[in-house]
């Protein structure tokens, strides 16, 4: 059983691995586009990163996973204290 929950958790952490990279590529783009107006939309806004910024924009915060891996996303991007998720450590380790 032990080596389920290692693989799972390899899995987990490739998928937040590749969401990750491909919010950042996201947030990069709206982030070119907006370089000309003066103030960035997804930047960090206070405590909250730029994917989590973009989550919100876009009205994802309905999907628990999504609002879950923003989070996550969020404390490993950040100092972890908005909602002191523990997965940021991994996710901030790769």
């Amino acid at each position: 059983m032990k080596g389920c929950e290692h693989a799972h958790s390899r899995g987990v952490l490739a998928a937040l691995s590749q969401l990750k990279e491909m919010g950042g590529r996201i947030v990069q783009k709206e982030a070119e586009h907006e370089m000309g107006d003066k103030g960035v939309e997804f930047g960090h806004h206070g405590k909250e990163c730029s994917f989590y910024v973009l989550v919100k924009k876009h009205e994802l915060t309905s999907d628990p996973a999504i609002v879950l891996l923003a989070k996550i996303v969020n404390g490993a991007n950040t100092d972890n204290s908005l909602w002191n998720q523990p997965e940021a450590k991994l996710a901030e380790s790769r």
